[in-house]
């Protein structure tokens, strides 16, 4: 449907409202502007502070490095879960 014929529907249909079955995809990678220029650092900059908020988020596989802490407390968070996993069956 383009714009203009759904402008024109929601004139004549006020009271039904969008709905959106997929959240919109997210470009993580920040590769470039409208122009097809790379983009400055701030954009990784805010992703790096957003994988550190949640750091065991996808987003934070892909843009944090894994230090050997980190390494650590996965291998003992994986075999906790794998434990808790035996012992429900």
């Amino acid at each position: 449907m383009s714009i203009i014929a759904y402008d024109d529907f929601k004139k004549q249909n006020p009271h039904l409202e969008r709905y959106y079955e997929t959240p919109p995809n997210f470009n993580y990678s920040g590769s470039g502007d409208a122009s097809g220029k790379t983009t400055d650092n701030t954009w990784k900059e805010v992703m790096h502070k957003i994988a550190e908020k949640n750091p065991r988020s996808p987003l934070a596989e892909k843009v944090l490095r894994k230090d050997s802490k980190r390494i650590k407390t996965d291998k003992v968070l994986e075999k906790h879960k794998n434990k808790v996993a035996a012992a429900r069956r």
